[in-house]
């Protein structure tokens, strides 16, 4: 053989040699290192973002994610068929497992709206037209500020017509009877009545603004959660927004020449007719009775317009015949004639 030969073969076989001891060794250390034993797991349905009372399970809102077995809260489910076609009782936020009782029995809307109402809250209805429901645009579950105009009414305290907000963010319940939304999205509802989800104070103010005036909702955005601080708006207000007015003073003057003035009234014309002239009205100060003392006896004349009207009164009462005093006889010739002679013998 050859010495050449016997080098590559002597070479091969210490190479090999090595390759096996190395080998033994790396089998022998992983016998010693104990396995790492990994945990059961078991998949659930979790939320994804926000699901409302009464919302639908939709795989929008739902994923499957595995959680540890010993972790896993009673009642989680994990099968396609126990959430299809189900609502939620509750609400539920993004990362929360979905627990069976959190949720409605499949084909069931909340059997009444009573079953959909979170604890603690009120659901309120206010009756909308086409203006003031929005144009039929609102929805179950949209967001809302609450509107209410007043006009000017001292009686009921109210000194001026004003326009202010009184509730902002308030969720929509229902839409006339209708309080969930499969199918809605893009249809528009002619709503007579628009019940609004609030708390027991802000339930108050809804019917109180109601009677008070009228109530107009404005939509929202879904994300835009920030209250607005408003004082409301009247004629005032209003019109310093013009271009023209320059200061308030000028609206003042603007608002004062917007009030209605009193209506001229029209010439009457009549025609003239000659009428009998009226009879004078006797007043009480013309009419009156006087009493009159003779001596002892009370004699009452009564003089209209300062003229004695019963004049008898004023006669002197009839003396007793004793005492009567004789009319006087007229003169006889003779004697006229002695008297007529005493007179001439007298001149003589």
């Amino acid at each position: 053989m050859r010495p050449k030969s016997i080098i590559l073969l002597t070479l091969a076989l210490g190479c090999g040699l090595i390759a096996s001891i190395g080998i033994n060794q790396v089998m022998a250390h992983r016998r010693e290192v104990p396995t790492q034993v990994v945990g059961e797991t078991t998949p659930i349905f979790v939320a994804i973002a926000e699901i409302g009372v009464g919302d639908p399970l939709t795989p929008q809102v739902l994923k499957v994610e595995p959680w540890p077995k010993e972790k896993v809260p009673a009642g989680a489910l994990g099968n396609l068929e126990d959430v299809e076609g189900r609502r939620s009782r509750s609400k539920f936020y993004p990362g929360e497992p979905i627990l069976e009782a959190k949720l409605l029995p499949k084909g069931e809307n909340g059997g009444s709206a009573i079953d959909m109402i979170p604890k603690g809250m009120r659901v309120v209805p206010i009756r909308v037209d086409a203006v003031s429901g929005a144009s039929g645009m609102i929805l179950p579950g949209d967001r809302v500020d609450l509107l209410v105009h007043l006009d000017e009414n001292p009686t009921r305290g109210v000194t001026r017509a004003i326009t202010r907000t009184f509730l902002q963010n308030v969720k929509i319940f229902a839409v006339d009877d209708l309080y969930d939304r499969p199918g809605t999205e893009n249809k528009a509802l002619a709503a007579k009545t628009i019940s609004v989800l609030v708390t027991p104070e802000q339930a108050e103010l809804v019917a109180l603004a109601s009677n008070m005036g009228s109530v107009r909702l404005v939509m929202r955005s879904a994300s835009d959660t920030e209250a607005e601080n408003t004082g409301g708006a009247d004629l005032q207000k209003l019109l310093i927004g013009r271009s023209d007015m320059d200061s308030e003073s000028d609206a003042q003057s603007f608002m004062t020449a917007l009030k209605p003035k009193a209506p001229t009234p029209e010439p009457v014309q009549t025609e003239l007719v000659e009428s009998e002239p009226e009879a004078p009205v006797e007043t009480q100060n013309e009419v009156f009775t006087m009493v009159i003392l003779d001596g002892s006896v009370p004699r009452e004349v009564e003089f209209r317009r300062g003229k004695p009207v019963n004049t008898a009164a004023l006669a002197p009462p009839a003396l007793p015949e004793d005492k009567a005093v004789p009319a006087e006889e007229p003169p006889t010739q003779s004697e006229e004639s002695g008297e007529t002679g005493n007179s001439d013998s007298q001149k003589k």
